[in-house]
């Protein structure tokens, strides 16, 4: 099916505006059928629904499918542009028209580390066009504007200069300190052996840090914990069996259910059970020890089917924002984590749910054969016990901290002070990642006073299995690594079972917080179904995890950055027809970037492409 699509899309001409980016306002072109056979227009769109846009023709609204659409752009006029080496005086208007090779001087320069091609070239700076109108292409792809549409292209690939952008206030057109247009860096779109040269000189902030550069007295490893599975040989011993007691103890003590007679329960009563999961702490070191945690099996819940969820968790790249955030504006890194903390929620079970243990688990709950547990507080695996959690957390930010959450993530909270930003915090379940000044660390005390919390983790600390550290020196440098969740990983037999797969494909999937660079592999690996399983994917998948191994070290390095000089950069690329159902493969990659050339990673895809093209 998919290369009959393909097919008939090599075929059949490409809508126009398929891959625009068609907005409210946005002034397009519509393509009117013989005896016109022309493009009429501008009109502005007024409404979009699905692939019609309303248009006001003549004081009419009428309907257009947006493959007859085409973004308008209005004449360019003269525009002037900082001097390249050897290029015309500052001041000099460099017209570029359609079909005309650029002006002498205007020409692609690379930055190189140490070395620049202009006066305003960083160091290690990728590729971008002295002309701030030509834009780089990918191969095959032609040139496109910011918003997606295509532009016709002249010789030596010179396009038509963006509109002119406006010049922020207190600084001089043409002058040395006038920042790089933006759209021009937004629009460099670079394949094959171009992509991977500019980010590896332009995302210098991949590197391998000095252990001496840490905190304290040299690197402190920060230890993952070990899941124990289900019928281990250690579960039965005197350690184990204690820690299951203290949970027990700690559920009991939180009133998180009662025992009730089983002879006293109505018909059809809800009755679910429960097991405990063992992990190890701090595994390979001293301090080893296990936990017990025990959960509610919630799949036998029969109100299961009809629980709505909006359970908000840090999205991998608000980790990054916050990060990279709290370099810029010198922010100190701290974490909590709260200690069984669905349990700690303000509100009790709204419904009534029954929980009858194992056997062998029985005795620690001292109940006697004709009792169960009733359920008064959310306890972990039942449906809907995250949302009786997300309603008290967000409660306490609101109230207490004076923090809002942002739209693009409700789980990345954010409060503003008379000079700006003055903290952040993102939260994973029980576990937050704040950055702020000192007046904010203090005012989060309240929430080690509110719930009941492990001590305050400061500089060092271990968030949803990313290692979160900061150099001893100041101004504060913060990485990101998985050190040791990588040396985790194992790899698969070839004769693995597919359920066996999507089980090492999940663990090799969260590796993607912070290595950019298996990304596509990833993602790859997500695209098998049972249907197309093969050894071959368990090879991929096999190779993957051996590259990720082998630089065990490789992390993401966030420096400050000079505030006056900051840049967005974004790097996109594509394969055409390079996956196993003839689809084509879109990644990109965004940075942020100062004008000595440093750059912080924010954010990193690689997806399938969901389109049927003829060309990428």
């Amino acid at each position: 099916m998919a290369r009959a699509r393909l097919r008939v899309a090599l075929r059949d001409r490409i809508p126009a505006a398929s891959d625009a980016d068609l907005v409210l306002g946005a002034q397009v072109l519509v393509y009117r059928e013989p005896p016109v056979d022309s493009w009429v227009g501008p009109h502005s769109i007024v409404a979009l629904r699905d692939k019609l846009a309303w248009m006001d023709v003549g004081g009419a609204m009428r309907p257009f499918s947006v493959d007859k659409l085409l973004l308008y752009h209005p004449p360019q006029v003269a525009r002037s542009a900082p001097p390249a080496v050897g290029g015309t005086p500052p001041g000099t208007t460099q017209p570029t028209r359609q079909g005309e090779p650029p002006a002498a001087g205007i020409t692609e320069e690379w930055g190189a580390e140490g070395t620049g091609s202009r006066g305003d070239a960083t160091p290690g700076a990728s590729p971008v066009a002295t002309n701030q109108g030509v834009t780089a292409t990918g191969a095959g792809g032609g040139q496109r504007t910011a918003a997606g549409a295509p532009q016709k292209s002249g010789v030596n690939g010179a396009a038509h200069p963006p509109s002119p952008r406006s010049t922020p206030v207190g600084t001089v057109r043409g002058s040395a300190t006038e920042p790089e247009d933006l759209g021009a860096l937004l629009d460099a779109i670079i394949s094959g052996k171009q992509y991977l040269v500019s980010v590896g000189a332009a995302c210098r902030a991949m590197k391998r840090e000095d252990p001496a550069s840490r905190t304290g007295n040299g690197a402190r490893n920060v230890y993952l914990t070990k899941d124990v599975p289900a019928g281990d040989p250690r579960t039965p011993t005197a350690a184990f069996q204690a820690a299951a007691k203290a949970e027990v103890d700690g559920l009991l003590t939180r009133g998180a259910m009662r025992p009730v007679a089983r002879s006293s329960l109505p018909t059809g009563s809800n009755i679910i059970r429960g097991r405990f999961v063992f992990t190890l702490k701090d595994v390979g070191t001293s301090d080893e020890k296990p936990k017990a945690r025990y959960v509610a099996q919630g799949h036998l819940d029969k109100a299961k089917p009809f629980m709505v969820h909006n359970l908000a968790t840090l999205r991998q790249r608000s980790t990054r924002l916050l990060v990279s955030t709290s370099a810029v504006l010198q922010f100190r890194l701290f974490s909590h984590d709260i200690n069984q903390a669905y349990l700690q929620s303000r509100d009790t079970l709204a419904r009534t749910l029954y929980l009858d243990p194992r056997p062998e688990d029985r005795h620690l709950f001292d109940l006697t054969d004709d009792e169960v547990l009733l359920l008064v507080r959310p306890l972990y695996g039942v449906c809907d016990a995250g949302d009786y959690w997300l309603v008290t957390l967000q409660r306490h930010v609101r109230d207490d901290l004076l923090m809002t959450p942002l739209s693009s993530d409700p789980a990345l909270y954010m409060r503003k002070g008379v000079n700006g930003l003055v903290d952040l915090m993102g939260t994973f379940v029980d576990d937050c990642l704040l950055g702020g000044t000192g007046e904010f660390q203090t005012a989060t005390k309240t929430t080690l006073r509110v719930f009941e919390a492990k001590p305050r983790q400061m500089d060092e600390m271990e968030f949803v299995g990313v290692q979160v550290k900061t150099s001893r020196r100041l101004p504060r440098t913060f990485t990101l690594d998985q050190t040791a969740y990588v040396a985790s990983l194992t790899l698969q037999t070839t004769g693995a079972s597919y359920e066996r797969f999507t089980s090492v494909r999940a663990a090799v999937a969260w590796v993607g917080h912070t290595r950019p660079d298996l990304g596509c592999a990833i993602n790859k690996a997500a695209q098998v179904s049972k249907a197309t399983y093969e050894p071959r994917h368990v090879n991929a998948l096999n190779k993957a995890i051996r590259a990720a191994q082998a630089s065990p070290s490789l992390e993401l390095h966030y420096p400050p950055l000079d505030r006056t000089t900051l840049q967005l950069r974004a790097y996109a690329d594509a394969s055409f027809a390079t996956n196993d159902d003839q689809s084509s493969q879109l990644g990109f990659i965004i940075l942020l970037v100062d004008g000595r050339g440093r750059a912080h990673v924010l954010s990193f895809s690689s997806r399938k492409s969901r389109r049927v093209v003829r060309s990428v």
